[in-house]
């Protein structure tokens, strides 16, 4: 469970940057190498970041 959020710049005709962060919950259960016993874990914070160039494909109309 999480929430994330993002914002776009224009750059160029074809060009856009996108930036993103989420933050969230994760309980998430595993079993150690060294012992037969499973753990939990509960874990609260950011979850994803993230930068990416976008390119825009256009047809000409």
């Amino acid at each position: 469970m999480g929430v994330s959020y993002g914002y776009q710049w224009y750059l160029g005709p074809h060009w856009n940057l996108e930036a993103m962060i989420g933050v969230g919950y994760v309980r998430t259960e595993y079993r150690r190498t060294d012992s037969r016993t499973y753990v939990q874990r509960n874990y609260f914070g950011p979850t994803e970041v993230g930068i990416s160039f976008v390119y825009l494909f256009r047809s000409k109309k």
